[in-house]
């Protein structure tokens, strides 16, 4: 059996136990559980503020205490050390054939970890909503990336930017790996509006940031320009991260044909949001950019109908299940929400959760990191692996 190891190179700057980083990153350890199931040997190693090892989903995860690095991260996270030499210790340990680097924005840190690692030893680096580097980096970006043995994003049309930009070689061997899923599953959606307090005819919903990514102004002007036709549209929102709140609560109260169904919930626990979406008609975004969007895969894995912006990712993951519309034109989201609402054809719960079970879950993403491990460990000349530290 082959060794996998998934090592990630951001700290929790909060400095939550283990345990407690399980519980709140559970597709830390979700990713690695589905590759198990698909036939490897699989350890989770993290940087953390103490050393521990714990086992979730038949996993070991091995926290391994490190210190922080100068860089900034995202919220409430911080690169480590690029040297990183207890973490690197702890994944040469465990003489992996395939190094699983979570995250593009760090090829410095897969660099150095390269120079720990046996000649041989492959790496691929997964896509997590990573951007291009600033031109200013991108030599010392692409002289660090050609330690990657592959890439994968959630669809190949992602690495595009990457190619474009010079960061990336355009004969990178690219694999589409869906970022995560979900465990949500699909329930009786009359019983769950009643649960959760919602209606409508169509009743929707939104779960993410009010944010201009996801473009919450858009969605309500075509929410607006649709209830010519629809018969008792409401939407219920749910989100934490809200910089456009105050934007949104002007255009709501503002327009009559919002005010009174729009209702804005704020943040709800996981049980109230699986509730929320078992219990809607359709699913509402607007993203202009995903690499994944966990709040799709939780409204499929429940039976919402997609109506979500045309962009490669959500292209990807709703196959035939949803109506797409182009970011940032509140007319197309009006047309697909009367097209959608209109056609007696239109998907059922049923359908979007089969399509959900046979594309998005988490022995679908078993299945595409096993086809993308095995195509990372074939017998190859050349390339990085062979090549050693760069």
């Amino acid at each position: 059996m082959k060794r996998v190891v998934h090592v990630g190179f951001l700290l929790d700057r909060t400095g939550r136990s283990p345990g407690t980083l399980l519980d709140a990153w559970p597709t830390l350890v979700a990713g690695a559980a589905a590759a198990a199931r698909a036939g490897w040997e699989v350890t989770v190693v993290q940087p953390a503020d103490r050393d521990a090892t714990l086992r979730r989903r038949g996993v070991d995860v091995r926290f391994v205490q490190e210190r922080r690095g100068a860089r900034r991260g995202p919220p409430g996270l911080r690169p480590v050390r690029a040297d990183a030499p207890r973490l690197g210790q702890a994944v040469t340990s465990l003489a992996p054939d395939l190094v699983h680097v979570h995250g593009l924005a760090l090829p410095g840190h897969a660099r150095r970890l390269r120079a720990h690692l046996p000649a041989g030893t492959r790496i691929l680096a997964q896509d997590h909503a990573d951007r291009p580097p600033r031109p200013w980096r991108r030599r010392g970006y692409c002289r660090d990336a050609a330690n990657w043995d592959a890439v994968s994003f959630t669809v190949r049309a992602q690495v595009e930017p990457f190619v474009r930009a010079g960061a990336l070689p355009p004969d990178l061997p690219v694999h589409e790996v869906l970022e995560a899923s979900t465990d949500f599953t699909p329930g009786d959606a009359a019983r769950a509006r009643r649960d959760a307090g919602i209606h409508g005819t169509p009743t929707l919903a939104w779960v993410g940031r009010l944010d201009p990514n996801k473009d919450p102004l858009t969605v309500l002007d075509g929410l607006a320009r649709a209830t010519d036709t629809l018969p008792d549209p409401h939407l219920w929102c749910c989100y934490q991260d809200a910089p456009l709140l105050d934007a949104v609560r002007t255009r709501v109260g503002a327009d009559p044909r919002l005010a009174g169904r729009v209702h804005l919930l704020g943040s709800l626990d996981r049980p109230a949001v699986e509730r929320l979406l078992r219990g809607a008609d359709g699913f509402l975004l607007g993203s202009r950019r995903e690499a994944a969007c966990f709040a799709l895969l939780e409204a499929m894995a429940c039976g919402a109908a997609p109506i979500v912006t045309d962009i490669p990712a959500f292209r990807r993951m709703v196959g035939r299940t949803a109506r797409l519309w182009t970011a940032g034109d509140p007319e197309a989201l009006a047309a697909a929400l009367r097209a959608w609402w209109s056609d007696p054809d239109r998907p059922a719960h049923s359908r979007i959760v089969e399509h959900f079970r046979n594309a998005l879950s988490w022995e679908a993403v078993g299945r595409e990191l096993d086809a993308a491990y095995r195509a990372c460990l074939a017998p190859r000349a050349g390339g990085p692996a062979s090549a050693g530290a760069r």
